[in-house]
This record gives structure tokens, sequence and C-alpha cells, in this order.
């Protein structure tokens, strides 16, 4: 069977009519392009804004942990000045730690020590405590006289008035490489 193509509609309805299905093509592509678009902007809208407040919590997020990061930084620096500071104090003595209890071995057994102060600078060494009697505070200061490392030993001769229950004060005099830390 053979289609007959007869179109009887003149010329110019003929170009009316094409031009006429062409627009009507064209509005339609342009409608669905106006209606994809349409979608297409919402949805970028909506991802613009959980974008926007994702950004905001973490910069919400970012500023407090700098807060805290600045607090504990703080800290770590003062607890390392400290370690520092204790790691220094320990350098100063560690020489002498070993001539302190060779100097606490020698304490006799009516002598007591109150205290201990140490002069860096000075190289001195000041000893306080109580004696039971003249002849063992005596045999302290000689004691303290043989140690290697004392250049000198000074014990007030007023303090040697009483015969029993002295309070005194021994200023020894250390050799300055002990304290400096020149020799061992």
């Amino acid at each position: 069977m053979v289609i007959l193509n007869l179109n009887l509609l003149p010329e110019k309805q003929r170009q009316y009519l094409r031009l006429f299905l062409l627009l009507t093509w064209l509005k339609n592509v342009l409608t669905y392009a106006f209606f994809v678009l349409v979608i297409l902007v919402v949805f970028l809208t909506l991802v613009y804004n959980v974008l926007v407040e994702e950004s905001q919590n973490l910069a919400e997020r970012t500023a407090a942990v700098n807060k805290n990061y600045n607090t504990y930084n703080v800290e770590i620096t003062e607890i390392n000045k400290k370690i520092q500071s204790l790691i220094s104090s320990g350098e100063k003595y560690r020489l002498l730690s070993p001539r302190f209890f060779e100097m606490m071995n020698g304490v006799p057994a009516d002598i007591k020590l109150r205290s201990l102060e140490m002069d860096i600078a000075g190289n001195t060494l000041s000893l306080f405590g109580t004696a039971q009697t003249r002849t063992g505070l005596l045999n302290y200061e000689q004691a303290l006289k043989n140690l290697s490392w004392v250049e000198k030993v000074d014990l007030p001769k007023s303090q040697l008035l009483q015969k029993e229950n002295i309070n005194w004060q021994i200023t020894l005099t250390v050799k300055p490489p002990t304290l400096n830390g020149a020799t061992k």
C-alpha cells in the first residue's frame, strides 16, 4: 500500500503551519528547560543553605578548639618551665648530693641537724642544729674539717660556752670546683 502525501493547502499556509509547529516545539522545549532550571535553582539553594550552616558550625568548633588549645598551650608552657627549672636546679646540686650523704654519715649520735642553707654564689653551706655535749660538737667540727671538699669550717667560739644542749650554727666554705661543677 502506498501512502499518498497530498497537501492541498496553499504554500503560504503550509509555511505558516510549519512555523507554528516549530514554534510549538520550541515553546515545549523552553517550558521543559525552564522547569529543569527551576528545579536546579531550588536544589542549589538548598545545597547552599546546608553548606553555609555547616561552615558556620565548623567555624564555631574551630573557635572552641582554638580557645581550648590556647589554654592548654599556656598550661603546657608553664609545666615545661617548671620542669626546666627542676632540671637546672638539679644540675647545680648533682655534684653536691654525694657529699651531703658523706657529711650526714659523719654526724655523731649526740648531734641533731635542724636545717641546712646553701649559698651557691658564695660557696658556703650553713648547718644548724643542737648538740647534747660540747665534746660531741667539737668532734663533729673535726669530722667536717676532715672532709676533702670542705675548705674551711667556722664554728663561733661563743657557741662553746655551754656544756650541754648547745644550739649551734656551723658555716662551711666549700671548694669552688665542687659547687661550680668543674670537677667531681
